[in-house]
């Protein structure tokens, strides 16, 4: 039903106090988001839209490589720039491994601007003209509208297992407060 339920006045205080004294520090590199809905062990954020640079992958190392390539200057004008964190990674929902060869490809992407009039964080100008042509064609550049996620932190390595683990605790998670993922 996605309707917010009562905590205990020690739990909201216990909350608000680690607010204050552990606030979040985000850093420039940060891409900005709005906190739409944060819970116990979970947050729901919407991001805005961007332009950035995308590679389909088969590997993290191998998109981590092409990416951090083009923005380091291995691009068509030597021109370095500084992505947002994080990296926007899309990974297809599969249930078994013959699957998994017909659905989409995995991307990951880098935001390099936000498109908004708004706004002061324009890493590479505010627009598609300010970023550089890539020299590979592994590598394009889009626009992504905006966009909201729901967000589980865990400190284990990203792995196909530990991903596929914990965006299924995700969705209990989720569906125990009455929030349903569209995708």
């Amino acid at each position: 039903n996605g309707e917010y339920q009562r905590s205990s006045k020690v739990q909201g205080l216990n909350d608000l106090v680690d607010q204050l004294f552990n606030p979040a520090q985000p850093t420039d590199q940060e891409l900005p988001y709005e906190l739409l809905r944060r819970g116990a062990d979970y947050s729901v954020r919407r991001y805005p839209a961007t332009l950035g640079a995308q590679v389909i992958y088969e590997n993290r190392p191998e998109g981590y490589d092409l990416l951090g390539s083009f923005c380091s200057g291995y691009n068509q004008q030597n021109k370095k720039i500084s992505p947002f964190v994080p990296s926007i990674i899309t990974v297809p929902r599969t249930t078994s491994s013959s699957e998994k060869k017909r659905l989409q490809d995995k991307v990951m992407r880098w935001p390099l601007t936000i498109v908004s009039s708004s706004s002061n964080q324009n890493h590479a100008g505010g627009n598609k003209n300010n970023i550089p042509e890539p020299s590979t064609n592994a590598i394009s550049i889009d626009a992504q509208p905006e966009f909201v996620v729901a967000v589980l932190r865990f400190t284990s390595a990203a792995t196909a297992d530990s991903v596929a683990y914990y965006t299924k605790q995700l969705e209990v998670i989720l569906a125990r407060d009455g929030l349903r993922p569209l995708s």
